[in-house]
């Protein structure tokens, strides 16, 4: 038993953290969402810094590995989206001007087990040059994986010092086991209240890990209390997330471990005072893009948005639109926000020039303005 506990940890320890790759100056990174039950969805974001890469472009997902995925273009990040033999395509006849490219997919779990799903990324250098993506990992869960009483509670201390309090009643799960959180990327943690639990703080795989010997018994809670330290500024705390495990919490004879929901935990952010536009460009921010209309209770549900949008067609995709601002900045704040206070699929800042849609480098020529990371 506890041998095929270990191995599960080990598959889990292996996908808790987004994964960061380098491969001639070109970066690619994976967000860490990748735990999913049958007929559940998540999305999943792939961040390329292409650095100067220009030219066409080509990025294949193959999808050999995890036929227990099903998988769906959301957002191509300027390229035109394909689906050949089951790989996702995605396809750019110049690539963007700006040096980073957001693309997501969303994912349905579809049969129970560990997917892997590889790539690779060609683009004109002088000569074609192809690149091989990370192996992305994701755990499909079976459709009865238990469901457990958890909360999550962040709240902030001092400027920069953060306290998270997890509260989990594991039922009638008993024996060995143990809870894992992810570090959020630019933090360091403290343990607080370990509830007599064997303690172990990685910063190298970006994870605090809690191990019971012994569960506590049936009707009594577990509660872990840790403090994140701002090491590098950011605006927000970025998605915490974990698992729960124990020795006999068994489906079809195997070992699963309990996904807990992410709680994302965002830095009050000043509204900014918007003066009406000196010229016809403005920005807004698209937080997704998909091939059907949705109503406001699909992002309620999925991802934690309730503010108005508005919906454009556009190069064959239904664009879901916020705001209207006549500074980058502006949108560029609001994307930020959005990113930390909810679960949407990295929103990304877009221009026009009076109704038309125009790239964000033309934007701010025309508005004589400047780029903002």
């Amino acid at each position: 038993m506890v041998k095929s506990y270990l191995i599960g940890l080990n598959i889990v320890g292996v996908v808790l953290i987004s994964l960061l790759y380098t491969q001639d100056g070109v970066n690619f990174e994976y967000s860490n969402q990748v735990g999913v039950n049958i007929n559940e969805t998540k999305t999943i974001t792939l961040t390329i810094d292409k650095g100067d890469a220009t030219g066409a472009a080509r990025l294949v997902l193959g999808l050999n590995r995890a036929k227990g995925v099903e998988a769906t273009i959301l957002n191509a990040g300027g390229g035109v989206p394909d689906k050949e033999e089951g790989n996702l395509i995605f396809r750019w006849e110049n690539l963007p001007p700006e040096p980073v490219i957001e693309v997501t997919f969303e994912v349905r779990g579809l049969q129970y087990g560990t997917q892997i799903i590889d790539g690779e990324f060609s683009f004109m250098d002088g000569t074609r040059k192809t690149l091989h993506l990370p192996d992305k990992v994701i755990h499909v869960y079976p459709e009865k994986t238990p469901k457990l009483d958890c909360h999550r509670d962040i709240k902030e201390t001092e400027k920069g010092m953060y306290e998270i309090e997890l509260v989990i009643d594991p039922g009638s799960n008993t024996g060995f086991g143990g809870i894992k959180e992810n570090i959020p990327e630019g933090y360091a943690a403290k343990i607080l209240e370990a509830n007599n639990a064997t303690t172990k703080i990685d910063p190298g795989n970006g994870r605090i890990v809690f191990t019971w010997l012994e569960l506590p018994p049936a009707g009594e809670k577990i509660k872990v209390k840790y403090a994140l330290k701002e090491i590098t500024p950011t605006e927000s705390i970025y998605n915490i997330e974990g698992y729960f495990w124990a020795e006999y919490m068994i489906v079809d004879g195997k070992s699963v471990e309990y996904f807990i929901p992410t709680t994302g935990k965002a830095k009050e952010l000043p509204t900014p005072q918007i003066d009406p536009p000196l010229t016809d460009v403005t920005y807004k921010v698209q937080i997704m893009a998909a091939h059907k209309v949705v109503g406001k209770e699909y992002f309620q549900r999925m991802h934690k948005f309730n503010t108005e949008f508005t919906v454009e067609a556009h190069e064959g995709w239904q664009k879901y639109i916020i705001g209207n601002f006549p500074e980058y900045q502006f949108a560029r704040d609001k994307r930020e926000e959005l990113r930390g206070s909810t679960n949407l699929p990295k929103p990304f800042v877009t221009a026009y020039n009076k109704t038309k849609r125009i790239t964000v480098q033309e934007a701010l020529v025309l508005s004589n303005q400047k780029w903002v990371q």
